[in-house]
């Protein structure tokens, strides 16, 4: 029976980047080695760093066109502490906003006030950076990507001062 068995053969594959099984549960740093290796840094298919605002319609339509059961994006920016996520389910687009202070958040409630849309859900987060405590809040967007995309962009322009040129990193 051991010599139909090759037990230095693979039965399986492996992610890229991972050489041995252990590399799946400690993936941050040997991939990261791996992607970068030779400096030629590979791009990791659910994450892609933006030029800007521009390609936030791109990302807004994948999300809406999928046919999975729950799907979500995360828009974050390298040089500020900030972190957005757009949700959608069968039956809801929304988007999931942190006030990391008072005024955020009330520019944030303004924001959505004057398009007339109320908070679906809001939570106190304790111990959440030097301020102590930040607010979540989850709001309903429009189905439509062109008009979800036109909310978001504005939202990320009068509350968070973002321009066409904020580099960003969008996550499937």
């Amino acid at each position: 029976m051991s010599r139909l068995v090759n037990y230095r053969k693979r039965l399986f594959t492996l992610p890229h980047g991972c050489e041995n099984l252990i590399d799946i549960w400690e993936p941050s740093v040997r991939r990261t080695k791996a992607r970068t290796k030779g400096g030629n840094a590979e791009a990791n298919p659910d994450q892609v760093q933006s030029g800007g605002l521009t390609q936030l319609k791109h990302y807004l339509s994948i999300l809406l066109g999928s046919r999975s059961e729950v799907f979500t994006l995360t828009l974050s920016c390298r040089n500020e502490p900030f972190a957005l996520v757009l949700y959608r389910s069968q039956i809801r687009l929304a988007i999931v906003l942190l006030a990391k202070d008072a005024e955020q958040e009330r520019a944030i409630r303004a924001f959505f006030d004057q398009h007339r849309l109320q908070p679906l859900q809001e939570c106190s987060l304790p111990d959440v950076g030097e301020q102590g405590s930040a607010q979540g809040m989850l709001f309903c967007l429009p189905f439509d990507p062109e008009q979800a995309t036109r909310l978001t962009t504005d939202l990320l322009r009068t509350v968070y001062g973002f321009s066409d040129t904020t580099r960003l990193d969008f996550r499937l």
